[in-house]
């Protein structure tokens, strides 16, 4: 159960970066 529980944490800021990158380019687009 450690070692599947690892993975998850890893994958999840990366997660969360990917969706901050994401509504900051659609910012950037509706603002131009």
């Amino acid at each position: 159960m450690e070692n599947f529980n690892l993975p998850i944490k890893k994958i999840k800021p990366n997660f969360i970066l990917h969706n901050l990158t994401k509504t900051i380019k659609y910012m950037v687009k509706i603002s131009l």
